[in-house]
């Protein structure tokens, strides 16, 4: 249905004409790619790679072979279907992230004949509020899930008839000439089709997993950290805390409580944050640099994180001061930002050099990036320098984000990257095949109130993002069961207050030992057992399952009435026998064995309100 190669799976306009792009009718050009020349040089190369019947990975690329500058390519769609609509059609989605109560909120469309839809992110960055480069359809007796790939400006347009439905998705901005010689690629789309979505969106997380992630050095699936991390609670409130000595004793902290990281957040450089992005000389704190610090985490048996916002340059910085060709300044004044043009060879090779001698020399587990500036206003500053060439800084720019970060990880195997933009506002198939996204939102930089209720929209987090992601995670201000569970997806950054005389790591033991053991399910399926909702009246609850085993967790909110909640379990065959260990608020766990049967039928329960249940099952 999705992946006919005599059918159009791509297209471009060039000169303001459509090409299409069908596979059939193309030169091969090695093994899943094919190419279609025009008469003048430009070549469009489609890539593709399959993973059985039901799942492609489709990039598209242009090069240039002609002796004289091309015509103008515009409108280029990586993914451009004509699919047979019959019945109902569904289009499933999230929101991006705008750090609030609506992030990644789910998004539903049934399209009748004649609706349309588009949907672009906000200013350049592929998961920012408007918009999520993943999404679902379901139509004529199958769905299928879909991944964009661009760590940009993309849009996705879906438009049904009488009979059909097309869907397209590629660059959102791009009206541009090609050089003799010059290249570029495009968005990517990684697709899964099932019978159903929620198949679809197993299938994909699967997938994923297996060849669009970071692994190990020897290939393993990657293990998120259980980090000890006080940026949000001190900087600029405790100047111990900004040290060497505060760093080892936020060390021996976590050691105390069997976290297994060490997360050093902005704050470590000149200046601060955020009037010191763009230096790299160190704050007074610091004076001989990280290198003790790391050195000491490791003694500790930790991983050292440490974070960078490479592309945003301050104004009054060192890179503004000694490089200041390499930035990009908005035309409008009064913005202190500037965007270091990444996409520029020259540049990236400078930066590239830099941070591979702070990870090396600071003795880095995990490079965590941040990108808090929205770029689409300095790329199109910069691209009104050369006319005729729209799109093409945040192409090249772009481009230069995946070769640095390449490069990084070829120099430092084992090395793990963590994707951040503002919380999770960078999330996309070829930034999340490079890193894991280590802070899905911001709403984790300040604790649970009832006006920031991050203990709800966490839970909304993980039922609405696991559906496509395998791996993301977040902060909690408090070592309550519940607050843990709540945030907990595999890994966790738990923000105490550790200098204080009165911290006592004894109660924090027991919930931190709970999710290193639980931290194995997310690498199984995924199924939720409530839908993401913003309601305090109501439970939160999920599944993994891992082989013969898993986890159930379930959360009574604020302001539930309900004290018990029976979910719909899947992956339990009812002819078995189970051992099930059931473990409440207080940590307390009781064991049992038990039928299938009856595991598929039992309550959760929650004495009161705000309290969380763990039950985790083997079978026998």
């Amino acid at each position: 249905m999705f992946f006919d190669l005599d059918t159009k799976r791509a297209s471009f306009c060039y000169n303001g004409g459509e090409i299409a792009l069908i596979p059939a009718q193309m030169k091969a050009a090695g093994e899943g790619a094919y190419e279609k020349t025009l008469p003048d040089g430009l070549t469009a190369i489609l890539e593709i790679e399959s993973f059985g019947e039901n799942a492609i990975y489709q990039l598209l690329r242009f090069e240039h072979r002609g002796d004289k500058n091309s015509g103008t390519v515009s409108r280029v769609r990586s993914i451009d279907l004509s699919l047979s609509a019959e019945g109902e059609v569904v289009w499933e989605s999230l929101r991006g992230d705008s750090c609030g109560k609506e992030s990644f909120n789910p998004l539903k469309k049934t399209f009748a004949p004649g609706d349309s839809l588009c949907v672009e992110p906000k200013f350049g960055r592929p998961s920012d509020t408007d918009g999520f480069p993943y999404f679902d359809l379901a139509l004529s007796g199958s769905a299928a899930t879909f991944g964009v790939g661009w760590s940009g400006q993309w849009v996705l347009e879906i438009e049904r008839t009488q009979t059909e439905l097309h869907v397209c998705a590629g660059l959102a901005v791009a009206e541009t000439f090609l050089y003799p010689g010059e290249g570029f690629r495009a968005a990517s789309v990684l697709c899964v089709s099932a019978e159903d979505i929620p198949a679809s969106r197993r299938a994909f997380r699967r997938l994923t997993f297996e060849r669009f992630s970071p692994h190990t050095e020897n290939g393993a699936y990657v293990t998120l950290p259980i980090a000890e991390q006080n940026f949000d609670r001190y900087f600029g409130k405790r100047d111990d805390w900004a040290t060497v000595a505060g760093q080892k004793k936020c060390a021996d902290i976590a050691v105390g409580c069997h976290m297994d990281a060490l997360w050093l957040d902005a704050g470590w450089f000149k200046d601060g944050f955020p009037g010191g992005v763009g230096n790299y000389s160190f704050a007074p704190g610091f004076p001989d640099g990280l290198a003790e610090v790391g050195a000491y985490a490791h003694e500790k048996g930790l991983r050292f994180i440490q974070w960078f916002e490479p592309e945003r340059v301050n104004c009054y910085s060192e890179t503004y001061r000694d490089h200041a060709d390499e930035v990009i300044v908005l035309e409008s004044k009064g913005s202190v930002n500037c965007l270091l043009n990444i996409g520029e060879e020259r540049v990236r090779r400078r930066l590239t050099e830099l941070l591979c001698d702070m990870i090396k020399t600071h003795h880095l587990d995990i490079y965590r990036q941040d990108f808090n500036i929205c770029p689409s206003g300095y790329w199109d500053t910069e691209d009104k320098k050369h006319p005729g060439r729209r799109g093409m800084t945040e192409i090249r720019f772009v481009e230069g984000h995946y070769k640095m970060w390449d490069e990084i990880r070829a120099r430092f195997p084992s090395l793990l990257i963590d994707n951040c933009a503002s919380g999770g506002r960078r999330l996309d198939v070829e930034t999340t095949r490079r890193a894991v996204p280590l802070w899905r939102s911001d709403t984790g930089c300040s604790p649970a109130t009832q006006e920031h209720p991050n203990d709800l929209w966490s839970q909304n987090h993980i039922l609405a993002l696991t559906r496509y992601l395998p791996y993301h995670s977040n902060g909690s201000w408090s070592a309550r069961p519940y607050d843990i569970r709540s945030t907990f997806s595999g890994g966790i950054e738990i923000n105490l207050d550790v200098l204080s005389p009165d911290f006592d790591p004894e109660p924090v033991v027991p919930v931190v030992e709970e999710c290193r053991r639980l931290r194995k399910y997310w690498h199984g399926d995924f199924y939720p057992l409530t839908v993401p909702d913003n309601s305090d009246r109501i439970w939160a609850a999920w599944q993994l399952s891992l082989g013969d085993s898993g986890v159930i967790l379930g959360m009574r909110r604020s302001k539930c009435p309900f004290g018990t909640f029976t979910p719909s379990l899947s992956a339990i065959d009812p002819g078995a026998q189970y051992e099930v260990t059931v473990t409440d608020e207080t940590m307390h766990a009781e064991t049992k064995t038990t039928s299938g049967k009856e595991l598929l039928h039992m309550k959760l329960s929650c004495p009161a309100p705000r309290t969380s249940v763990v039950v985790e099952y083997r079978k026998i």
